[in-house]
């Protein structure tokens, strides 16, 4: 969870979605080094199943 705060939830998504737009590494979820369409399905995943 991304905000902290113990829940999966809007604050969790907006955060990855501001990482990911500005390409910080922490939106490198598959760690292959780029912030591409792959990181942001893994998070869609992660995200529905609770982080």
């Amino acid at each position: 969870m991304l905000s902290r705060d113990g829940d999966a939830d809007s604050d969790d998504f907006f955060a990855f979605l501001d990482l990911f737009a500005i390409g910080d590494d922490r939106a490198d979820l598959d760690g292959d080094g780029d912030r591409d369409a792959d990181d942001f399905f893994l998070y869609l995943d992660l995200f529905a199943a609770g982080c």
